[in-house]
């Protein structure tokens, strides 16, 4: 059975060749001939991946396949993509991880996840850090009070408010001593050791000095990944009665390369530990503008959007007097002049709206090179793709 435009309240754009469609409050799947593939009778429907759709009954959730054959119960309060193919559950404020293959493998009893670098993730439990490969063994111990991501083949770990270095193998290969340190780029950390900021290399000799930015009140060493050497430098003062803080970057010198006024940089605002630098580009807002800078600290897109979205599949979808649009990692406009759009899935579709119609964009070609141009191909006019899930 096809569903004609107008059949349907609202939907989410394709996934998977897939897309959610909502009627009378309940949720299910067409194909991209308008052929429904799930029958409405879902509070929340959507293809996860390719035949595989994660559905909700009663405000629990599971996943089915396209006949509605279960492959996962439903009795889960949250399902996440979460990172290289695997799948976060959560049970009872409990996480826990599954395969692509949808196995279980590790049970939802572990208070969080952090994301794969090197090969290992951090995972917490009972308020404790450990790592984890892939296949969800526990690689290292779960016995830190802090943990952050692998970068450089070191990572940096906390116990009793003392902190150093632990390799992939969970060995102690610079010594919990200091009271703060970034994560090794390069071959070099910054580190502070009774008081003094040291540079230190990964046998943890001394090879440089680190001279605190005189503008900053102090430095935060955010999860990288090591993707960066720069540190994040924070001051606040109080302005018209209320605290004010402004963020910056620094090298591994202490020499301010991005200066301390934007308000945000990245994640770097949040309540998250890591900083979402994507295709070597990360977001930043000062006043009421963003754009972008690479990790170096550069600004290589202007500071000059009224909104901005992520990055996906090599663009940055943007706002700009009103309209949405496209703009490569080199801030070239791709695509522009909508009144609402969305960032492309995995699938390279995209939804935007103009003039009051909502159109899909498939993205067909794109070249690998930085500079993302690719070919478009607009479909034709769809119902709405804006839906507020029951």
């Amino acid at each position: 059975t096809a569903m004609a435009d107008g059949d349907w309240e609202s939907g989410v754009g394709f996934n998977f060749g897939l897309a959610t469609v909502v009627k009378d409050e309940k949720c299910g799947l067409i194909d991209t001939a308008g052929n429904i593939v799930l029958p409405l009778e879902y509070e929340y429907a959507y293809a996860i991946s390719d035949g595989v759709v994660q559905v909700r009954v009663d405000g629990k959730y599971g996943l089915i396949d396209t006949a509605g054959n279960i492959l996962l119960p439903l009795d889960y309060d949250s399902i996440y993509i979460y990172d290289d193919g695997l799948i976060l559950i959560v049970k009872d404020g409990k996480c826990g991880l599954m395969d692509a293959l949808w196995k279980i493998i590790l049970p939802p009893e572990y208070d969080t996840f952090g994301y794969f670098s090197e090969g290992l993730a951090y995972v917490v439990k009972d308020g404790k850090y450990g790592y984890i490969d892939k296949s969800g063994n526990i690689i290292i111990r779960i016995e830190y009070d802090k943990a952050l991501a692998f970068g450089d083949g070191l990572a940096v770990v906390v116990k009793d408010g003392d902190m150093g270095f632990i390799d992939k193998a969970g060995d102690v290969v610079i010594p919990l001593v200091y009271s703060f340190s970034t994560g090794f780029y390069n071959g070099k950390a910054v580190v502070k050791e009774k008081g003094d900021f040291k540079v230190i290399s990964k046998t943890g000799e001394v090879v440089g000095t680190f001279i605190f930015p005189k503008e900053a009140d102090s430095i935060t060493s955010y999860d990288v990944n090591g993707q960066t050497e720069l540190i994040h430098a924070k001051k606040t003062e109080e302005i018209d009665g209320k605290e004010v803080t402004k963020y910056g970057l620094v090298d591994q010198t202490g020499k301010i390369v991005l200066p301390i006024e934007y308000d945000e940089i990245s994640w770097v605002n949040n309540t998250e530990s890591w900083v979402n630098y994507v295709d070597g580009l990360a977001t930043v807002k000062k006043g009421e503008l963003y754009g972008a800078i690479d990790t170096a600290g550069n600004i290589v897109i202007p500071i000059e959007y009224d909104g901005v979205s992520s990055f996906s599949n090599g663009l940055l979808l943007v706002k700009k007097d009103e309209k949405w649009g496209y703009i490569d990692l080199d801030g070239n406009e791709i695509l522009g002049g909508f009144d609402d759009a969305s960032d492309f899935n995995d699938d390279g579709i995209a939804h935007y709206t103009q003039d009051g119609k909502h159109y899909l964009l498939e993205k067909v070609a794109i070249k690998k090179e930085r500079s993302a141009l690719g070919v478009f191909e607009p479909r034709p006019p769809i119902d709405s793709f804006y839906p507020t899930f029951p």
